[in-house]
């Protein structure tokens, strides 16, 4: 039987995390698919004997090529109808995969999913993407309902809440680039691009480490001011979208630029906060 949901865990050093992770996954008509990307630690060793233990998963060994390529590789082996994405040292809520499958059902197969997150520590919960508890809306609505989330707020950035149907991902171009900070959002700008519907929920569903040894909240001056190059890259790119979406307004232009402006400025707070404690 073809599985509904295919999860891809990307696994890099993630021996204290991924068996949290992985047993987060829980459901009926599903697969795991783990990318252990080049792992130093014990991690391979411990996704293998969870593969032991539970026939839905699939562990794949790569050399160290980054999240990007690992997420790719889990999509090209994927069966499921939809796609998911966990990083290793997060976790599901116990009913999410229960959760999505019915909301699969009851909207009858709809192009993209997306729920809400919070901190594991409940030290932040996202905010709902619109009024409505649980609502489908369609490409006719996206410049009213869609498209001003995107352009105004970080709500739709992380591509770990999606539940994407594995056929729009096969056509999006996947290439890989050399930026890490704000990847996620340049993926989720080409499948925004391509899915005719989406259906939010307000249920919170994915729960997030914000572990100090994570990306976003690295030390280092010189990756933060890789990151600050990132931004300015992929933020100055949602110009483009404003054409491609048909929404090229000149009060659209502002509300990007204050958008490049706000998160460059969030970079820069960070280097300095750094400096002046040198």
């Amino acid at each position: 039987m073809q599985p509904k949901i295919s999860v891809v865990i990307p696994a890099y050093n993630a021996q204290n995390t991924i068996e949290r992770a992985v047993n987060s996954v829980v459901g009926n008509e599903m697969e795991i698919i783990i990318v252990v990307d080049g792992a130093t630690d014990n991690t391979l060793n411990i996704c293998q004997k969870l593969a032991e233990k539970r026939k839905e998963i699939k562990v794949i060994y790569q050399e160290n090529q980054g999240v990007f390529i690992a997420r790719k590789v889990g999509i090209h082996h994927a069966k499921g109808t939809y796609v998911m994405f966990l990083d290793s040292d997060d976790a599901y809520e116990q009913e999410t995969i229960h959760a999505i499958t019915h909301i699969i059902e009851k909207y009858h197969f709809p192009d993209l999913i997306r729920f809400r997150y919070k901190k594991d520590d409940d030290s932040y919960v996202q905010p709902c993407y619109i009024e409505e508890k649980e609502k489908q809306i369609f490409k006719a609505e996206f410049s009213n309902r869609l498209y001003p989330i995107i352009l105004e707020t970080p709500m739709l950035n992380a591509i770990w809440n999606n539940c994407v149907k594995r056929e729009i991902l096969e056509k999006i171009d996947l290439q890989n680039t050399n930026i890490s900070y704000g990847e996620d959002l340049l993926t989720n700008l080409k499948i925004f691009s391509q899915v005719e519907n989406i259906v939010f929920t307000d249920k919170i569903l994915y729960l997030y480490n914000h572990g100090e040894n994570t990306l976003t909240h690295t030390k280092s001056i010189v990756k933060l001011l890789k990151n600050l190059e990132d931004a300015l890259t992929v933020y100055t790119m949602l110009y483009s979208y404003l054409e491609k979406w048909g929404i090229d307004t000149k009060q659209n232009r502002i509300i990007v630029q204050e958008r490049i402006k706000k998160e460059s400025q969030i970079i820069i707070q960070k280097i300095k906060n750094i400096v002046e404690n040198l």
